[in-house]
Formats: structure tokens, sequence, C-alpha cells
């Protein structure tokens, strides 16, 4: 008798060691997902994984031949257990606490190439130095086109301006102006002068584009803009700075780097980066929703980043506490609910 109470004072207290741990790992999993007070998220996790171990020893007493619950309470006892597990374990802790494990291995890779990315972008903004960049980017394109026109238009076999010649000037038309509403002044018949009046006129408007474009991105005319791109640098600066140090934890590193990309993204999306931007979501953030890394894992989006293996390790992680569970509190609680 005495060495069973032994037995079970010392499950208890080795369900309790791996209560805490498998808590602690489905509290940092749901502080990211609510941004609740972790004292309460703590209370949630505790709850979940006691529920989760009363079910597990509801189905160990039902099947368990030397329990003493009577043959017509066993069916009940093991469904209500199936159920508990299936909500509180099933739905809730392993979930999390395979999330929380595969973010404490792979967070950092995916926050840093998130801030990589937003810092280059709003650094271009703050210099100006996208500007050229883009701009270069269209007058290559519209270039090409001219060069295009020039070559068909001066085919021997259908010299002049033609259907091909035609579908090109369209081209050229959006190339330099998106919305369409520029036209190039040309009656498009065949002469010899058609390309250099198109070419001459295509210029012209890329230059007033220019101009434009300039304007248009001139952020010492956008009241408070420079002051929030520079803002933002700071912010994205600090947070790498503490990656750096190891002074931020994993947690604190993805909740800080997803609020700062949502202030960055609308600034490239409404200062010169466009749709790239618009109404982006980051990867970062979409670490912080447990069941969207489930689903990506699932659809194979995760090879190679070791999913598998924080899920087997989070099964074991509670089968263990579990395991405890039915020493400690084994033909007790079924017993007293049941019989």
């Amino acid at each position: 008798m005495g060495n069973n109470n032994f037995l079970k004072l010392g499950a208890v207290v080795l369900w309790l060691a791996v209560s805490i741990g498998s808590c602690y790992l489905t509290v940092e999993s749901f502080y990211l997902l609510l941004d609740w007070s972790r004292w309460i998220l703590w209370i949630f996790a505790l709850a979940f994984f006691v529920l989760s171990s009363v079910g597990m020893t509801f189905i160990y007493d039902s099947l368990n031949s030397n329990s003493d619950l009577s043959n017509d309470k066993r069916t009940p006892c093991f469904v209500t257990g199936i159920l508990m597990v299936l909500a509180f374990w099933g739905i809730f802790s392993l979930p999390t606490n395979t999330h929380t494990l595969y973010l404490q291995q792979n967070a950092k890779e995916v926050v840093e190439k998130d801030l990589t990315e937003a810092e280059r972008n709003l650094q271009q903004l703050a210099d100006g130095s996208f500007i050229n960049e883009q701009w270069a980017e269209k007058a290559v394109k519209v270039g090409g086109l001219l060069n295009a026109l020039e070559q068909e238009y001066k085919r021997p076999d259908r010299p002049g301006i033609g259907k091909r010649c035609k579908a090109i000037i369209d081209k050229i038309e959006i190339a330099v102006d998106p919305t369409g509403k520029w036209k190039l002044e040309t009656d498009r018949n065949i002469s010899a002068n058609s390309y250099k009046v198109i070419e001459a006129l295509t210029l012209e408007q890329m230059e007033n584009e220019y101009q434009k474009f300039l304007a248009a991105h001139d952020l010492s005319k956008k009241g408070t803009a420079k002051r929030d791109i520079n803002n933002c640098l700071k912010r994205i600066g600090t947070i790498k700075k503490g990656i750096d140090k190891n002074t931020i934890n994993y947690s604190e590193m993805v909740n800080e780097t997803s609020d700062v990309l949502e202030i960055a993204y609308p600034l490239l999306s409404e200062y010169g980066k466009g749709h790239e931007f618009n109404n982006k979501v980051s990867k970062t953030s979409q670490l912080k929703k447990v069941y969207e890394v489930f689903i990506s894992w699932f659809n194979g989006d995760l090879k190679g980043q070791g999913f598998a293996i924080w899920f087997v390790i989070s099964i074991l992680i509670d089968l263990a506490g579990f395991l405890f569970a039915t020493i400690a509190f084994r033909n007790t609680i079924s017993k007293k609910i049941f019989n």
C-alpha cells in the first residue's frame, strides 16, 4: 500500500512537471495568436491539459478490466474520455505546442528575411533611389518596343505600318502610360517619316511622364511621409539589433516585426512600390496563425523545416504527461463520476 502511494505521488510530481512544460508551449503560441495576458493564457492552458489528462484516465479505466467501473459505465466513460482528449488536446494543446517548437527553430530566419526586404525598400523610398530604378525599367521596356517597331517598320517584305506595327504601337502606349489615357498622335499611314514621328512623340511623352512621376513621389510634399518612413526604418533597425544581440525572444521578435511591417507595407504601397505591397500580408504575420501553419504543413509548404519532427516531439511530451496522469489518477476520478 505504501509503495502504491509512493508511486502515485511520484507520478503526480512528474505529471505536474510535464504539464508545466506543455502549458508553457501552449501559452507562447496563444500569446502570438491572441496577444492576451499570459496569466489568463496560463489558466486556459492548464485547464486544457488537466481536462485532456482526465480524459485519458477515463479511456484507460474504461479499457482496464481491473478498474472498479461497472460494465454498463465503461462505454460512456470511454466516449467521454475520447471526446475530452480530442477537444482539449487534439484541437488546442497539440497544435499550439508544435507551433511553438517550430517557431523557436524557424521564426528568426523568416523574420530577418521580411525585415531585410522591408528595410531595403523603405530606404529606397527615403533616398529616392527607387525612382531611378523603376524609371530605368520602364525606359528599357519602352526602348525595346521602339526597337521592335523600327525593325518591323523597315522589313523589306512589308515596309511601313501594318497590323503588326499597330499592335506594337498599342503596347508602346500602355508602356508609357498604363492608365491608357495617352495615345500617339499619328495617322499610322505608310510614309518615310512615320516611325520617326512615333519615336519623337513617344520620347516626348516619356519625359512628361517622368516629370509627373518625380512630382508624385516627392516625399517633401507628402506631409509626414518622410518622417513616417524614417521612424519605420528606426524600428526595424532596433528589432534587428535585438535579434543580433539575442536580447529579444522569438515571440517578441515575431510580434514586433509583424507590427512594424503592418506600418511599412502601406507606406511602400502608397509612396512608390504600388501593387507589390498593396494589402500584402507578411510571412512573419502568417507565422502567428497556429492553424494556418498546420495547413501549410499539410500542403507540403514546410518541407525541410523540421515541422514533422516537432509534431512528433509534441505528441511524445504530452503522452508522457498522460501516462503519469493515468498512474496518478486511475480508478479514482472515473469511479467518482460514472459509478
